[in-house]
């Protein structure tokens, strides 16, 4: 039975990371075409407000599902918030910043909160049946950002690189007892966003950021040794003149050590552009 249950987990993880690959190339490839006149600038509201360019907050709820080999999935709603900043053209740079736990201590206030407190204080909890107390997946305090400049910058398309920023917390508890990796963890790296207006009512983000732990600012670990994980991140976000948008993302930690862990974290959002 535990054999088929970790079978299904693996399964089910390797066919989301392949969905998301998929889009991830399929809207890059739509990208490239640059065929269309429409502009950056083209995409307004009734007033005249220019939506890339002008607005600052994104206000959603979001459904999150919670993915572990070793631990049972759970999933929930949740209310946030994001912040952006977006220069068109080449040479202007974007700014993206969200913190996830901020929804997360809101839609399972009770479920989720006691495992980055034991996770930074090094205590254990008595092991229960909620699988949201044996496995936590996101932010922490800091939240995560991204910086980019605009390498390629056309009327209709633009591509940018940069670097991503932040913290995770992550922890998978078996029986009781934390299995590496876990801990809180200080982390950055590359990212890439690509931008496209297919039509003057809307534009497409398509973003990825590969994160590396560099510090576990857990006060307690099972072994202080154990290889940091990293955590890939790929997303889209469809934006609307109506300031509505949708978005979908990915983020994946990536064991480095000898545990052999796999877990992701999937957001799916809807929400208003203002």
């Amino acid at each position: 039975m535990l054999i088929s249950q970790l079978y299904y987990h693996q399964l089910l993880f390797h066919l989301k990371i392949t969905i998301m690959k998929n889009l991830f190339i399929a809207l890059l490839i739509m990208a490239a075409n640059v065929a269309n006149a429409q502009s950056f600038s083209d995409i307004q509201n009734k007033k005249g407000k220019k939506i890339f360019t002008e607005s600052r907050f994104k206000i959603y709820a979001a459904y999150v599902a919670a993915e572990s080999k070793l631990t049972p999935s759970y999933s929930g709603y949740t209310p946030n918030i994001s912040i952006f900043k977006n220069e068109a053209g080449k040479g202007g740079t974007r700014v993206k910043y969200e913190n996830p736990t901020l929804g997360d201590l809101m839609w399972l206030a009770k479920k989720v909160y006691k495992v980055p407190q034991t996770v930074i204080s090094g205590q254990v909890q008595p092991f229960g049946n909620n699988p949201s107390k044996d496995h936590a997946h996101g932010s922490g305090f800091l939240g995560w950002a991204q910086w980019y400049y605009n390498v390629v910058g056309k009327d209709n398309l633009l591509f940018s690189a940069g670097v991503s920023g932040g913290d995770y917390i992550y922890a998978s508890r078996v029986n009781g007892q934390y299995q590496d990796p876990s801990g809180y963890y200080l982390a950055a790296g590359p990212a890439l966003m690509a931008s496209y207006v297919p039509a003057k009512w809307c534009w497409i983000d398509v973003y990825a950021n590969y994160d590396l732990s560099f510090l576990n600012g857990a006060k307690k670990t099972n072994n202080p040794n154990y290889s940091k994980p990293h955590f890939l991140t790929i997303g889209t976000d469809f934006n609307t003149s109506k300031q509505f948008f949708f978005g979908i993302r990915h983020n994946t930690m990536l064991d480095q050590g000898t545990s052999n862990d796999a877990a992701s974290r999937l957001d799916i959002k809807l929400g208003i552009i203002l």
